[in-house]
């Protein structure tokens, strides 16, 4: 389960960057291979939509009945989201000053 809590906390992430802003072509594409793996998880089998929009609601009844793992997962995401962009904005002031002065 530690190994799904990742992947969990990486979909989150994924959710809360594109929430942010657009993401770029490999960002799209590992967020993509997340959220396969996140419905992997639920695979009865098959591949195809019917299957598909089945290992979706089984992950969004997992969701529901697990809100302490899901209010963890998403923390830590937001916390994640949280720390890039207060890296990207360090990075950013020097220049940021520059066009001030």
């Amino acid at each position: 389960m530690t190994l799904f809590l990742s992947v969990l906390t990486a979909y989150y992430f994924c959710d809360v960057t594109a929430a942010r802003r657009a993401l770029t072509r490999d960002e799209w594409e590992t967020c993509f291979s997340i959220y396969d793996e996140v419905k992997a998880h639920f695979d009865h089998g098959g591949t195809g939509p019917k299957e598909n929009q089945a290992r979706y609601k089984a992950f969004k009844e997992w969701e529901a009945a697990h809100p302490e793992e899901v209010a963890k997962a998403r923390a830590e995401a937001w916390r994640r989201m949280g720390v890039k962009y207060r890296a990207l904005l360090l990075r950013s002031l020097p220049v940021l000053a520059g066009l001030f002065a």
